[in-house]
């Protein structure tokens, strides 16, 4: 339900809503000159950095954003804003970038106001000693006076509630409650404990429709068990439970169900980031000097500079100073305003009205996509993307935020933060959503008026001829009024969306209405005839007065006291217009929207759709509707041409560009680097990390360079789920994909090696292969530091086959081993050269046969009884309606009931619910950002490269390697080659006992030993290079290649070596060529070894003198063969020639990569390619950014099964400025920049695969008329020059004072008689109105947002010699 809004709603003093009051800050900040002397400035350019005075703020970031003034020095007169701000010097932030495994979940309980013991959302974890990036955790907290000792209330503002992660933003990053955030108010403690706020849980376990019992394996899961007998669910009830809900207690679930805990302890894995709070600390500022600022001046300054310094805010004892700052009026300055606190807000370009929850948290929404949750102390709660939003959210009484956002989304998102539901418009919505306690009201570009249900349903739709950007509003009895572009102001039924009456303004209406008790009041656009205007309606729709203002109204009228509204303008006015239409006063706060001249031709500012006739060069003739025009009334228009339109063929994919592949050989079945290596097995270990969401079915693939395979084309891949039973029917008890298939150990290791070890018999995975995939890191004892991935696993001897670590464990070595979620791919190898792995996300098929209209619903559907019969297997996977009823729809599984309930999953709504012919996929997703680590284990067949063995013949200059060696040409090339000659008769004639010796006397004569000038001996362990032969007398250099000299005995054995580079192989023969060339040839049954670098592969292998050492791990990155960022497929059109669109701009305007848009650079026809890259960061949709065809992976058109995705469309367009228009013909003179030759008609899709849905154009008709947008490109948003801006924005009025922001960077208020009561100073311009709470004191809570990314939260006090009354009255809708 919605708060309700258009009435004055008296409320005792002692009831009214009262924000919480932040602590002051310590010292009054004020944006009076503050003044200082320099301790150090640069001399260097760009003089950059300096530090300010002694007494400057010690909190990180303080500064940001506000204005220094030199007032000495070279750079005298010169000012900069102040970039980035470093206080009191430091070496680290506590805490910041930490990130690990939640060790423990507690909740403190508290008691409700029904008396219930039940959980809020102050959770109590625990967090690992020593954190996955080696942070270790301090303990100096304290959490005792963080909650009331009897009622259990939060008590945070104790002094005995703190810590120094106080304040720092808790991310959960993976497993339970990824996605979620929230703030850490105190902690950790000697128990390594924190206390988190801002965490939701998650509705489970309420009854169907049908009618079930809530069993006692649910009740344990309750957030607390309160000692209650399990809920009966009654035979029928009239609605489903909210199962899947975001709640903060048990009660708020409905049906019986029980409140989940957001996060689970060895599975959730959190991330500290800084925020406001989190001791104003910036590891960035980590070793920088205190008062370290970052400006830009183009002289140089130096110790001892004076400066002024502005920030923050107005207090009353500057009064005179606001005066000389712009203050104007007599009692300037009797208001005085203090900054309670602003909040960062990342990528935050604010332009909507923040809005306001009940518990005094703040919902603020940016131009950049993200929508974030302010805390009332100004900490940043949570924050998510959903895509550019201009408009104000509306608050429902449930704390449902509703909004509209440019990625043409009608959005419904819980106080948590999680999507309760989306509606899909044909256009980008930039009119803020009204709500009431049965539904929501909101307006699209389309025209379109809608009226939701609370349940995201459609209630009905209103269609007007332009665009709606304001809000609508809602009578008393019973009607919807809103303003249109189409310069008509609609009067609608609630009940069904007919019209009652329309009103014809003349003037587009861009702004929301007021609803006073018998009146309706708004504003109107300047058009190039005359100014805006306020309108006041009657109930009737009949006109009661119009008042001129001096440029447009964009804005909402807000009510005061007797009657009077206040209106601002986009050239920074704001009017007070009495009751009866009488200026009352107006007042300039000096922003302007860029009030632009009139033209006089008459055109306005509408924008015109027509067709060409024809178009010779720059002259383009439209159709006849144009003929009635006069001549010149598109001058100066944009003409925007659309000359191709379909869906994509082949998108583009960027979920995952490169993979890190480690090969992990099996050293304990290879014995001798110089024996046979062609079975050498080996584990593999792949990670990545996704920059863009796949779908069930959707595939990556990458060569696998070296490996051979005897296993068949299906891999096993880990993680899995080894302890349960996993399997289709009866008796599954198998997790699902993404959820832990290991939940996490720690243990002392009993013994290791670089590649194993063996784990404690405490502290063990528990079964075979049951925690490989999991990282296992060393904390503390020999090796301490290192980490290794799990390739194997065997309980019954405790010994982890790991990738590699450099120092071994020994009885000292302790270790923990990370969670692992159950991989969410299959696996499949194809043989070649090289193989290639493709790795495929999860996904069934089936068809809904026990789907009857009582089973099935909007929210339920039955799954086919072939799928996993464990409850649970499916929580959280996306099911697709491929065929059947309900085709082209997509929905969450948000529980899954398994075999015991007819393979029952609750979903997301659904428009058509499915029934027996509906046919399904059904599979996980995976997100953005999402870090996969799968293994391979050695089990699986896959030999590591051949690099040693026994040569099959030789030369001086070549060796033919075993018949096992690799098939890739030049796999060998650079490497190095080691050969140890086939042993002749050959030992020490003499003994060596004189350390510095050159002389070595042989028993053999060099051409049976086979040595010569050059040749490596190596006798016991010290190697020499023989530099001359006289007979059987060698000079050698002793202790060569790392080895020491040493005594010999008379008969030791040398062992002769030789050493080259390959220069060439031929895989099909099986030779290496290699220089130098050797004197001896070399021979069958010589044994070599490959070692080093080529351009696929490296062999890493010990000292060359170390002939019996293990191989390294592999490591290296692998380019994804999907990965495409430069091309799509367009539909076939044969008719074109190659390079036709060259120069045309490509727009994505439906599915995967809506928003995109890009320059096609080359096109050819035969095979529909358009060369052409988009920014990516652009993506406005909630599906994959990077456009989708019907061919590609996951998202195919024909096949088994089809896909209920939606395809790309896309509309190619070309852009000219109209230099003039003759009325007598109809045509348009162009000008740059056109650089196309634009055809009369076009290829316009003519039809689909579904009426509705239209999820792929089958055809195009190419003989279209082709379609011209006029717009107008000067009007009253003028360029840059003219002032390009919001002006003043719509006011809010509390306790006598009225409130409005500037383009010009000021929050203005002002009293009722129009004079200025207060300025405050942002640190950018503000497009954003301001929302104002009054509170019983008379004083004056303001919340704002600013381009300058901060909202702000001000405290006006009460007006001077003010009464105070025992009844406030509150507007509520109009703050």
């Amino acid at each position: 339900m919605c708060r309700p809004t258009n009435h004055w709603i008296a409320v005792l003093a002692s009831c009214a809503l009262i924000i919480p009051h932040a602590n002051a800050a310590g010292e009054t900040v004020c944006n009076i000159p503050v003044s200082g002397t320099l301790l150090a400035g640069d001399s260097t350019a760009p003089y950059s950095q300096i530090r300010l005075g002694i007494n400057s703020n010690t909190q990180d970031n303080y500064y940001v954003g506000s204005k220094i003034t030199m007032m000495s020095g070279a750079a005298s007169g010169q000012s900069s804003t102040i970039s980035a701000y470093c206080g009191q010097g430091h070496s680290s932030c506590p805490g910041i970038g930490g990130s690990g495994l939640i060790q423990s979940v507690t909740m403190p309980p508290q008691i409700s106001p029904n008396n219930e013991l039940v959980k809020s959302q102050k959770l109590q974890l625990i967090l690992p000693s020593v954190d996955a990036n080696n942070f270790v955790t301090p303990t100096t907290g304290s959490l005792s006076g963080c909650f009331d000792p009897v009622t259990r209330l939060p008590t945070f503002s104790s002094p005995s509630c703190n810590g120094p992660y106080r304040g720092l933003t808790l991310q959960i990053v993976k497993g339970t409650g990824a996605g979620q955030s929230g703030v850490i108010q105190a902690g950790p403690d000697s128990n390594r404990e924190v206390v988190v706020s801002g965490l939701s849980g998650t509705c489970y376990g309420g009854c169907s429709s049908r009618g079930r019992t809530v069993s006692n394996y649910e009740l344990s899961e309750r957030w607390v068990n309160t000692g209650s007998t399990p809920p009966v669910c009654p035979a029928l009830i009239s609605s489903t439970a909210n199962n899947g809900a975001r709640c903060t207690t048990n009660a708020d679930c409905t049906w019986g169900g029980v409140c989940k805990p957001p996060v689970d302890a060895l599975v959730s894995v959190y991330v500290l980031v800084g925020g406001p709070g989190g001791g104003g600390c910036n590891p960035l500022c980590n070793g920088l000097a205190s008062f370290t600022a970052t400006v830009d001046f183009s002289a140089a300054t130096s110790a001892g500079d004076a400066y002024t310094l502005m920030r923050g805010c107005y207090d009353e004892q500057h009064a005179a100073g606001m005066r000389r700052l712009g203050g104007a009026g007599a009692g300037a300055g009797q208001r005085p305003v203090t900054l309670a606190w602003k909040s960062l807000i990342p990528d935050g370009e604010i332009i909507g009205r923040p809005g306001l929850a009940a518990d005094g948290s703040v919902i603020v929404a940016s131009a950049r996509g993200t929508l974030n949750k302010i805390s009332a102390d100004g900490g940043l709660v949570w924050s998510i993307y959903v895509g550019s939003v201009v408009s104000s959210p509306a608050i429902g009484e449930d704390g449902t935020i509703y909004f509209g956002s440019g990625d043409r989304n009608v959005w419904a998102v819980t106080d948590g933060g999680m999507t309760r539901w989306r509606y899909t418009t044909p256009m980008p919505v930039v009119a803020s959503a009204h709500c009431t306690s049965e539904a929501v009201y909101i307006g699209d570009r389309n025209g379109t008026m809608y009226k939701f249900n609370l349940d995201g349903s459609v209630a009905w739709r209103f269609a007007t001829k332009g665009e709606i950007w304001g809000t609508p509003r809602t009578t008393r009895d019973g009607r919807v009024v809103f303003g249109s572009m189409d310069k008509t102001f609609y009067c609608v039924s609630d009940t069904d969306g007919t019209l009652i009456w329309a009103y014809d303004a003349q003037q587009e209406i861009a702004g929301t209405p007021l609803i006073q008790d018998v009146s309706i009041v708004f504003g109107t656009r300047e058009n190039e005839d005359a100014y805006g205007k306020i309108v006041k309606l009657d109930m009737g729709g009949n006109p009661r007065w119009l008042f001129p203002v001096t440029s447009s109204i964009d804005s909402e009228p807000v009510e005061g006291n007797n009657g009077e509204v206040y209106v601002a303008t986009v050239d920074g006015r704001v009017f007070a217009v009495q009751a009866d239409g009488q200026l009352l006063w107006k007042y300039l706060t000096g922003g302007t929207g860029g009030v632009c001249p009139l033209q006089g031709n008459g055109a306005g500012y509408s924008t015109d759709y027509k067709t060409l006739i024809s178009v010779v060069g720059n002259v383009a003739r439209l159709d006849s509707s144009a003929a009635s025009l006069p001549t010149g009334y598109y001058n100066g228009y944009r003409a925007i041409f659309t000359v191709g339109m379909g869906t994509l063929v082949q998108g583009q994919f960027n979920a995952v560009q490169k993979a890190i592949v480690q090969y992990a050989p099996d050293v304990a079945a290879h014995d001798g680097v110089f024996l046979d290596s062609s079975s050498q097995s080996t584990s593999i270990v792949l990670s990545f990390k996704t920059k863009d969401i796949m779908i069930p079915s959707e595939s990556i693939s990458f060569p696998l360079y070296g490996l051979t395979s005897s296993n068949a084309p299906s891999v096993a891949i880990f993680p899995q789920d080894k302890v349960n039973v996993c399997n289709n029917g009866a008796g599954s008890t198998c997790k699902a994909a993404g959820t832990a298939a290991f939940h996490g150990v720690q243990g002392t290791a009993q013994t290791g090696t670089s590649y194993t070890i063996t784990l404690s018999l405490v502290g063990n995975c528990g079964a075979d292969q049951a925690c490989v995939g999991s990282t296992i890191k060393f904390t503390s004892g020999s090796g301490s530091g290192q980490t290794a991935i799990i390739v194997d696993y065997v309980q019954a001897t405790l010994v982890a086959t790991i990738t590699y670590v450099e120092t071994a464990a020994d009885l000292t070595t302790t270790y923990a081993i990370s969670s692992a979620p159950v991989s969410k791919f299959t696996a499949g190898w194809t043989t070649g050269t090289p193989g290639s792995l493709k790795l495929s996300i999860l996904s069934s098929t089936g068809t809904t046969l026990l789907c009857t209209p009582s089973l099935c619903s909007a929210t339920t559907i039955l799954l086919a009884p072939t799928e996993k019969s464990a409850a649970g297997y499916y929580d959280g996977h996306t099911i697709e309606f491929v065929g059947g009823l309900g085709k082209g729809q997509t929905a969450t599984c948000l529980r899954y009931y398994g075999a015991l309930n007819s393979y029952k999953c609750d979903i997301t709504p659904v428009t058509v619910a499915a029934d027996s012919t509906t046919t399904y996929r059904i599979g996980p997703s995976v997100a953005p950002g999402e870090e996969v680590v799968l293994v391979i284990p050695r089990s699986q067949g896959f030999i590591y490269p051949h690099n040693s063995g026994l040569a099959v013949g030789g030369t001086t200059s070549t060796l033919t390697l075993a018949a096992s060696a690799s098939t890739i040409p030049n796999f060998y090339q650079n490497m190095n080659l080691e050969v140890r000659l086939a042993p002749g008769a050959l030992s020490l004639a003499s003994a060596v006992t004189d350390l510095g010796s050159t002389t070595v006397v042989l028993s053999a004569l060099p051409a049976v030993s086979r040595i010569d000038v050059g040749s490596y001996i190596k006798v016991d362990n010290e190697v020499m290079l023989v530099q001359a032969l006289n007979v059987n007398t060698a000079t050698v250099l002793r202790a060569q290649l790392g080895t020491s000299a040493s005594t010999h005995l008379v008969g030791a054995i040398p062992a002769v070596y030789a050493y080259s580079t390959i220069t060439a192989y031929n895989s099909a023969s099986k030779v290496v060529t290699f220089v130098p060339a050797l004197s001896l040839a070399l021979a069958a049954n010589d044994q070599y070894r490959i070692s080093g670098t080529s351009a696929f592969f490296s062999i890493i292998a010990g000292a060359n003198t170390v002939f019996q050492s293990s191989l390294s791990p592999y490591e290296y990155d692998v380019q994804i063969s999907e990965y495409q960022t430069t091309t799509v497929k367009l539909m076939q059109e044969p008719a074109l020639s190659d390079g036709f669109y060259v120069g045309a701009t490509l727009h994505i305007t439906k599915g995967p990569g809506l928003g995109l848009s890009g320059q096609i650079t080359a096109y050819t026809v035969a095979t529909g390619l358009a060369a052409i890259t988009f920014d990516l960061a652009a993506c406005a949709g909630p599906a994959a950014c990077a456009p989708k065809g019907s061919s590609d992976n996951g998202y195919l058109l024909v096949g088994s099964p089809t896909s209920a995705y939606p395809l790309s469309h896309y509309e190619i367009v070309v852009t000219g400025n109209v230099a003039s228009y003759s009325g007598l013909t109809s045509d348009l003179v162009l000008t740059q920049p056109l650089v196309f030759s634009i055809p009369a008609v076009y290829a316009q899709c003519n039809s689909y695969d579904d009426t509705i849905l239209k999820r792929v154009c089958l055809s195009l008709n190419p003989n279209t008329p082709t379609p011209v947008k006029l717009e107008w490109v000067s009007g009253s948003w003028c360029p840059e020059s003219g002032g390009t801006g919001w002006g003043a924005t719509s006011p809010c009025v509390a306790n006598g004072l009225i409130v409005t922001t500037s383009s010009n960077k000021y929050v203005y208020g002002l009293g009722t008689d129009g004079v200025v009561k207060f300025k405050f100073m942002t640190g950018k311009r503000i497009k954003a109105p301001p929302r104002c709470v009054a509170n019983p004191d008379q004083s004056v809570t303001i919340f704002v947002g600013s381009n300058d990314h901060h909202v702000y939260r001000l405290e006006a006090t009460a007006q001077k010699n003010s009464t105070r009354n025992n009844v406030v009255l509150i507007k509520q809708g109009t703050s």
